[in-house]
């Protein structure tokens, strides 16, 4: 064998020999290299994957958003003065001109039927009553409809079932109105207990992209204020259900305290499971 660093090593086969050694060598750690980045990547991705299996699913209320129903009362008003006699051939009709009245909240506790509060109902049964009269404008109302909006943004007529007018509650009928069923809770909360409000706040709402709203139930009250949470209200969440985070309704926001609108009352969940039974077919 010749010495490392003869001469004859560099020259000739000795140079030859040199050659194929070392392509040796670079295959062996190419080799080497690979199969030490293959492993690598098995035991990142095996880390990964492990993780992903042991990490638990996010923890969320399971709130059925689209048992929301929205409720308008709108009005169809004509200008007094272009009213005329049907009769006479040069009558010509005002044009009619609609403008919603009031907005407040519901939920779908079945099939045809929807909890509110009682003053959204009184709300609508008052604008009927006012039909024949004049506003602040000269315009004269000849028409209110109640109507429900659904998730999917259709209109539907509604009629007054019951009205409770103690906690402030009402029963509506409605037909085919889509959306998820929400049930009542069999159990009232906790203090300090997490809830869920969905509502159209000033009248704020978008079908498909309900107001989600949370707060905490901070105890019980003497009539007419029910029940108290902080969760932030306003005109339009009148009506508007509490849900725990099973999903189940704990109460229906009727009133805000005017000094601080997160301090919100709502009917009790006994008096919503009484008007629920009392309407039920």
């Amino acid at each position: 064998m010749l010495p490392w660093f003869s001469r004859e090593r560099f020259t000739g086969p000795g140079r030859q020999n040199l050659r194929a050694y070392w392509k040796r060598v670079f295959r062996r750690s190419a080799v080497v290299s690979l199969g030490l980045a293959f492993i690598c990547i098995l035991v990142s991705s095996g880390v990964a994957l492990g993780t992903f299996l042991r990490s638990p699913v996010p923890d969320g209320p399971l709130i059925p958003v689209t048992s929301y129903i929205h409720l308008i009362t709108v009005g169809h008003f004509v200008v007094l003065d272009e009213m005329c006699d049907p009769s006479d051939p040069d009558c010509v009709l005002p044009v009619e001109h609609s403008f919603q009245l009031s907005a407040g909240s519901s939920v779908k506790i079945d099939d045809d039927r929807l909890l509110t509060a009682g003053h959204v109902c009184e709300a609508a049964i008052s604008a009927r009553g006012a039909i024949d009269t004049m506003d602040a404008e000269g315009d004269i109302l000849i028409g209110v409809e109640f109507q429900a909006i659904d998730h999917l943004g259709e209109k539907h007529d509604v009629t007054i079932q019951a009205i409770h007018s103690g906690p402030d509650l009402c029963i509506l009928h409605a037909a085919d109105v889509a959306g998820n069923v929400a049930e009542i809770s069999e159990e009232l909360p906790f203090v300090t207990e997490h809830v869920w409000n969905v509502a159209s706040p000033r009248g704020i709402f978008t079908p498909g992209a309900p107001i989600i709203l949370d707060g905490f139930f901070t105890g019980q009250l003497d009539e007419p204020f029910g029940d108290q949470y902080t969760i932030p209200g306003a005109p339009g969440s009148s009506g508007s259900p509490i849900f725990r985070a099973d999903g189940t309704v704990v109460g229906i926001i009727h009133s805000v305290n005017p000094q601080f609108e997160h301090a919100t009352y709502a009917a009790t969940l006994r008096s919503i499971q009484e008007i629920e039974q009392a309407t039920r077919q």
